[in-house]
């Protein structure tokens, strides 16, 4: 077994499953990933960012810890999507001692929740004379405590819970792909955000309820099948009409894919909308930050394998997008199933992103 301080144990709870990885850092700064186990979690068991039953999480992650024949390292995790606020705030100029004592109080404006009732982090960003931008992150301080519980049931703390759009930023540079301010889509379970940001800032993230639960939910409401079967067809077509026999197959128009009777069409709304969302952010992105917007766009996430969105999205934005292949740059001791890489981008951002604030 691995011990010491360079060994991370990386934790994603996420809406559909919790990925746990264990990571060590090399003698050369390398991050070597030893291993990554996945445990799929009950259906509604974190509702609206909330942990609702931390026992069925603490077993979750108990099973994962006995499968890998390891104690944990340096625990890292971070909490939902869903509940997460990152503003830029501009505040007057003052010491770390005067700025912690009335933080809570200059900031209500700029969250949608009382200070009194949050988790606050901050970065100053630059500073003046006169004043100081920061960059703001709050999260409801029930949400943190339901992240915290499946770790107090297994007598665990976690030294670090670090913000998702932080931890894929993080990839990025890991990857030394961050010289300029890139766009990252995360299509997730119950979800999906677009962070905007760079090495020394987020300039954007949100969240919208659009994600893999939605896509399956439009083929049980149109078709009538159970959960898992349209979780299938789901999979099987994607965004895509069914596939058509060898003698007369043609190009496919994908404004034409709405008429598909197979599941596909139900879903073209939603993936419609994702787009959407993508450009309103990168629009923004281009018209306050910066006008030349943003250097690479990516695309991350379980539901963004999903057959054809990427295509759609690269139509309606008008602008190729990567896929993030979170292993890059990561030395391994295993085969990596490609298939399973969107997956893993916040679990393994989270040790990237303790490294690089490490060395920083």
């Amino acid at each position: 077994m691995l011990f010491g301080k360079n060994r991370y144990t990386a934790i994603d709870i996420g809406s559909y499953k919790i990925s746990v990885a264990d990571i060590k850092e090399t003698s050369d700064g390398k991050l070597k990933v030893l291993n990554i186990i996945d445990r799929q979690l009950p259906y509604e068991t974190i509702v609206n960012g909330i942990i609702k039953d931390p026992s069925v999480v603490a077993n979750r992650l108990q099973e994962i810890f006995s499968e890998s024949k390891s104690k944990p390292g340096t625990i890292l995790t971070t909490v939902s999507n869903d509940s997460l606020i990152a503003r830029n705030v501009t505040l007057p100029k003052m010491s770390k001692k005067e700025l912690n004592n009335v933080i809570k109080w200059e900031i209500e404006d700029y969250i949608p929740f009382s200070a009194e009732y949050a988790r606050l982090d901050y970065k100053v960003l630059s500073s003046t004379e006169e004043e100081m931008e920061l960059l703001l992150i709050a999260v409801k301080e029930e949400v943190v405590r339901s992240y915290e519980e499946p770790f107090n049931i297994l007598n665990l703390k976690p030294k670090v819970i670090n913000i998702q759009p932080m931890a894929l930023l993080s990839i990025i540079q890991y990857q030394n792909n961050l010289d300029a301010p890139v766009a990252i889509l995360e299509v997730g379970a119950s979800g999906s955000r677009i962070v905007i940001g760079d090495k020394d800032n987020v300039y954007l993230s949100r969240s919208f309820g659009t994600g893999g639960y939605e896509f399956t939910e439009s083929i049980i409401e149109t078709m009538g099948f159970n959960y898992e079967k349209a979780e299938e067809r789901k999979k099987e077509v994607g965004l895509q009409v069914d596939v058509v026999q060898e003698e007369t197959i043609e190009p496919i128009d994908i404004e034409d894919i709405g008429s598909s009777t197979n599941g596909s069409g139900t879903m073209l709304p939603l993936a419609y909308n994702i787009a959407d969302e993508l450009n309103r952010s990168l629009e923004f992105f281009a018209r306050k930050k910066n006008e030349e917007g943003v250097n690479d766009i990516y695309i991350t996430g379980g539901a963004s394998k999903l057959k054809g969105l990427k295509e759609l999205l690269e139509s309606e934005i008008n602008n190729n997008i990567k896929r993030v292949n979170p292993f890059d740059n990561f030395l391994t001791e295993f085969d990596i199933i490609e298939e399973n890489t969107s997956h893993y981008s916040v679990v393994l951002g989270l040790a990237a992103s303790e490294v690089l604030a490490n060395e920083s």
